[in-house]
């Protein structure tokens, strides 16, 4: 078991790029919904902030030097456990 988890550990550095853009993208396509005219402007505020946080991800240091540990951000509405 644990030789899954080096191999998985131990995938090139692009590869998790990859997956993390792929992550990203989906989510952003998920919450497309978030921006139409007729969702309440407080909503679409959160929800843009959220969304431009996703799109910066690809320009941390972290996804950049260490893409296994990039820290992803909170999407609006749902308790991070710090509330």
């Amino acid at each position: 078991m644990s030789e899954q988890i080096d191999f998985y550990e131990n995938r090139p550095k692009e590869i998790w790029q990859a997956d993390i853009r792929d992550k990203r993208n989906n989510w952003l396509l998920n919450s497309d919904w978030t921006q139409l005219p007729d969702v309440p402007e407080s909503t679409r505020l959160a929800w843009q902030a959220y969304r431009q946080e996703l799109r910066d991800i690809t320009s941390t240091d972290e996804f950049i030097n260490d893409p296994i540990n990039v820290v992803w951000p909170t999407e609006p509405g749902v308790n991070n456990g710090n509330n």
